[in-house]
């Protein structure tokens, strides 16, 4: 149940699947919508904080993202391949700046415009058609559930980042720096590597 006592949606891998599944078959642009979806399971993030992800939130070097919102900002770490997709769509879309968006697509006039909140939500429902059979819906929200929960249920995980409101039960989240626990976490749910796996910051001169 969310905090209005409403049921909230279990997002599982197969209903996930069936969504990439139709974004592959359907969008104009499943490059961006594919990695806008990577981003949002990887990182737990708010709609606000991936949609307004500017180049200079990417910080290459050390695979972190740092995700703002009204209440502040806060660095996420990322696999090297996210991180690395991500530079090279924003350079591909001509995003050059370091305010420049990440996630663009071409408009009409053949120029880039930032990604819409309406454009995500279609993103979201797999370009539903009229004639698909009726699926539940996947929203953002029960998106960073499931990235917290998997998350918060490895062994290495103790302190991580504030994510703000999580449902009740779950682990206690405090703000904090990102730790190394955390950065072993998200690369062994989500694949890829890091640099700190092979040098921890706290080693580095």
């Amino acid at each position: 149940m969310d905090e209005n006592g409403m049921r909230r949606t279990e997002v599982t891998a197969e209903m996930l699947r069936a969504m990439l599944d139709r974004v592959r078959e359907r969008s104009a642009d499943p490059r961006t919508d594919l990695l806008l979806l990577a981003t949002l399971v990887v990182t737990a993030g708010r709609a606000s904080e991936i949609l307004t992800l500017t180049r200079g939130d990417v910080d290459a070097e050390r695979c972190l993202l740092r995700l703002s919102n009204e209440k502040g900002a806060r660095w996420w770490p990322v696999p090297d391949y996210l991180v690395q997709e991500l530079l090279s769509l924003a350079s591909e879309r001509g995003s050059c700046n370091a305010s420049d968006r990440v996630f663009v697509v071409r408009g009409r006039t053949a120029t880039y415009r930032p990604v819409s909140y309406h454009r995500l939500g279609t993103v979201l429902g797999g370009y539903r058609r009229p004639t698909d059979e009726p699926q539940p819906a996947i929203t953002v929200a029960a998106l960073r559930t499931r990235t917290i929960r998997l998350l918060a249920a490895h062994p290495e995980v103790t302190i991580t980042a504030a994510l703000g409101h999580v449902p009740r039960g779950m682990a206690t989240f405090v703000r904090s720096g990102v730790s190394l626990g955390l950065v072993v976490a998200v690369v062994e749910t989500f694949g890829g590597d890091h640099p700190w796996l092979h040098e921890p910051p706290d080693a580095r001169a």
